[in-house]
């Protein structure tokens, strides 16, 4: 529903961030630097909905607020409020306010207020009755309490599984359920499997895979709204699907849809302490979905970008390595030597995850490196050896500003470290060293001792495993070199028929 919001602000970098996020949102916007203005702007045009902060010259937002109920009762008023100020937000209620919101505000809190109001206009805007006012100052304390913890639990997830957690747990919390799940939505075969469930008691039979009624997936579908409810026969439909042999007495189906594509549906079930779902808690469960929505929506852009640019880098170490036939696919084996000692030690796996990320970068500094001196034919001199010793740190230099994690950063700088602090660029030693640098370290000296140079040719694995066992504790930590040893001694042959 469009609607037309007018904003009384003498903050102009409030009104026009207030403006412009409405103005996205689809609505029509004017804005009103102060009280009299705003009343002009009344007699003159139609607007469905006022927001105007309390503290104003010439004229107030409680005078206004009066003002306006004279002269259009019926007009929905939310008021801007500091966040501790409750006695003013409780007599802009008095006065007749619809809303009120609080500063530092939320914007998508804000959204839900203005949408919640255009959809009950009518109710909004009745006059508010003194003996409703606790009540309703109460459901409004609950509600900004509800959509912040909405907002914190689902932004702070870190990964898509941590976000369905966040998402039935929350969901039972906020409508004081007993229990929820998610389930994703399979297009090819119409069917809805178990993602993620909260509070499900684990000796039911519920099958991983169901389908609704076509009647049920067509108001999902077409609606789009959460549906509620609040009798075991109403309800007859779920229980069926799911092979539950208790009945349902309230029920919430939520659909979730991102980027205009259905993505599952959020079940949850059994109202603890009262009989029934109200508006409110379908109220909540919309913005739930919605942030949900976001959430998802922006993690799959983030990932999409983060494997361009993974693609683009690996892409330009294998062009670094093509410009030399000795150190082709150096980096493939530097990772997969990593990853069987990272195993070999107890990593985790994102430990591992980031082994496969920085093993296959960790020479991309040498990008800025010459090629005269990348390819020459022959030991380098000291100069352009210590000129070859700055690739860890334009490595570092090239992903400081891709938001790489710290231990990515770590092991780019720190490959070429020593035990013994002689290593180069920041001459770290023992401890002080990374660990999953110290990993790669000793993949990386491993694979440049068994290949080939123009001036030499490659030491045999044997040579290369003895070379490492006599370096314990000078060139490389000794227990990652025990562990290397014991894993080679283990497998024999394989680690060189999986290099190969």
């Amino acid at each position: 529903m469009v609607g037309r919001i007018l904003i009384v602000e003498d903050d102009q970098s409030i009104s026009r961030s207030l403006s412009l996020f409405l103005k996205h949102k689809g609505y029509e916007v004017e804005c009103a630097e102060n009280g009299l203005e705003g009343l002009r702007l009344l007699q003159n045009k139609t607007f469905d909905i006022v927001v105007s902060d309390v503290m104003m010259p010439q004229m107030n937002g409680l005078q206004l607020l009066e003002a306006i109920k004279e002269t259009h009762p019926t007009l929905p008023v939310v008021m801007i409020t500091g966040y501790t100020d409750l006695n003013t937000a409780i007599e802009t209620l008095k006065k007749g306010a619809a809303d009120f919101v609080t500063k530092p505000f939320r914007y998508d809190q804000f959204e839900q207020t203005i949408h919640h109001l255009l959809e009950n206009e009518k109710a909004a805007a009745r006059p508010i009755q003194t003996v409703d006012l606790q009540a309703r100052l109460e459901r409004k304390i609950r509600e900004l309490s509800v959509l912040y913890m909405i907002s914190e639990e689902l932004e702070s997830s870190a990964s898509a599984d941590d976000l369905f957690i966040a998402l039935t747990e929350v969901a039972c919390n906020i409508t004081e359920a007993a229990r929820s799940s998610f389930f994703m939505y399979d297009r090819d075969e119409s069917r809805y499997y178990l993602k993620q469930a909260f509070n499900l008691d684990q000796r039911e039979n519920r099958p991983l895979s169901f389908q609704f009624p076509t009647d049920i997936n067509e108001s999902l579908q077409i609606q789009r709204i959460p549906l509620a409810w609040n009798d075991p026969e109403e309800t007859a439909f779920y229980r069926q699907a799911l092979n539950l042999a208790a009945p349902i007495n309230q029920l919430i189906l939520a659909p979730l849809y991102v980027r205009g594509e259905n993505f599952g549906v959020l079940a949850v079930e059994e109202k603890v302490q009262h009989p029934e779902f109200t508006a409110i808690d379908l109220n909540f469960i919309k913005f739930l979905l919605k942030k949900a929505s976001l959430q998802i929506e922006n993690s799959a852009l983030y990932e999409t970008i983060y494997a361009n640019l993974v693609a683009t880098l690996r892409s330009l170490v294998s062009t670094l390595e093509a410009k030399d036939t000795y150190t082709q696919r150096h980096s493939d084996r530097v990772t997969k030597i990593s990853l069987l000692v990272a195993k070999e030690v107890g990593c985790s796996k994102e430990e591992l995850d980031i082994l496969q990320f920085a093993g296959m970068l960790h020479d991309i500094g040498k990008i800025g490196i010459s090629d005269a001196i990348l390819q020459k034919k022959g030991r380098l001199t000291d100069e352009e050896y210590e000129i070859i010793k700055q690739h860890p740190v334009i490595g570092a230099r090239i992903l400081e500003p891709l938001g790489m994690l710290p231990h990515e950063k770590a092991i780019i700088r720190h490959h070429h470290e020593r035990w013994d602090g002689k290593g180069y660029p920041d001459g770290l030693a023992g401890r002080d060293i990374p660990f999953l640098a110290r990993i790669v370290s000793l993949a990386d000296a491993y694979d440049a001792m068994t290949s080939d140079r123009v001036y030499r040719k490659g030491l045999s694995h044997e040579v290369a495993v003895s070379e490492i066992k006599r370096n314990a504790w000078y060139q490389f930590d000794g227990n990652l070199s025990r562990a290397f040893l014991e894993m080679c001694e283990r497998s024999g042959d394989e680690i060189t028929n999986l290099l190969a």
